[in-house]
């Protein structure tokens, strides 16, 4: 078997590669990544648990739980969390980066904050 080589400086995390930034807030940044063998793209938002206190620290966990629990064909589909001792990494299934890229003339996608 062949190993396709990455470019140099392209960060993988697990079995993706992460494309590009198309996200960041206060205390987190959401990248594209793509699948290494199945090519699927999915968003992946790292939170910095660094940067939250006890309160919203709940809220991300509560938001992963219920996002768990939900599914409907307007709602993106959570894919996988990892927790990670600093961080917490929500992947999150689209079927096209349309779905959940910001209008370029927004800079901040507030994924936490409810309306």
């Amino acid at each position: 078997m062949v190993m396709a080589e990455r470019p140099k400086g392209q960060i993988r995390v697990g079995f993706y590669d992460i494309e590009r930034t198309i996200g960041k807030g206060n205390f987190a940044v959401v990248k594209l990544a793509k699948h290494r063998i199945t090519k699927t793209e999915v968003a992946i938002k790292i939170i910095d648990k660094t940067q939250l206190d006890e309160a919203n620290l709940k809220k991300v966990y509560r938001e992963v739980q219920i996002m768990k629990l939900i599914s409907h064909n307007h709602i993106i589909k959570l894919y996988q969390t990892q927790a990670y001792y600093k961080f917490t990494l929500v992947q999150v299934h689209c079927r096209r980066a349309t779905e959940i890229v910001a209008p370029s003339t927004q800079t901040d996608l507030k994924w936490m904050e409810k309306s």
